[in-house]
């Protein structure tokens, strides 16, 4: 408002111009924080949910690079194409994850196997069923 006045009225300060653009500056800035803190709340479930079961779609590839899409869009500056970039990919990534319904034993089964630290006791019967009706059950491979 000072400015807008400072030009109709003809008194418009260099002093003027250097606090509005300071204040867009901060404004700038606080918007980006905002952008960051939101879009990790907004994918990072998902986004974890894919990077541990990606392996196992059927297109791997696709997987790993959707979440490395989401991470970078994440990362990089707000702007609509980044947003709406976010939007698509989270939409992508649940509707690949959402093939596998995971309860907490096969969350912590799949973690493990992430981890390479699953053993030939934590296939469980559980486990085999889900890997079984998941069309899983040569996907995965046991080694030493």
């Amino acid at each position: 408002n000072i400015c807008g006045k400072g030009v109709y009225e003809g008194t418009l300060t260099i002093d003027m111009v250097k606090a509005l653009n300071a204040q867009e500056e901060s404004f700038a800035k606080q918007i980006q924080n905002d952008w960051k803190e939101a879009s990790i709340q907004y994918s990072e479930g998902t986004k974890g949910y894919l990077s541990l079961i990606g392996g196992l779609s059927d297109d791997p590839k696709h997987a790993k690079e959707l979440t490395d899409y989401i991470a970078k869009t994440v990362n990089g500056p707000l702007s609509i194409a980044a947003i709406n970039r976010l939007l698509t990919d989270i939409a992508e990534a649940k509707r690949i994850t959402e093939a596998f319904a995971i309860n907490s034993n096969v969350e912590t089964f799949l973690k493990k196997v992430s981890a390479q630290q699953a053993t030939v006791s934590d296939l469980t019967p559980d486990i085999l069923a889900w890997l079984g009706e998941k069309n899983l059950m040569f996907k995965l491979k046991v080694k030493f």
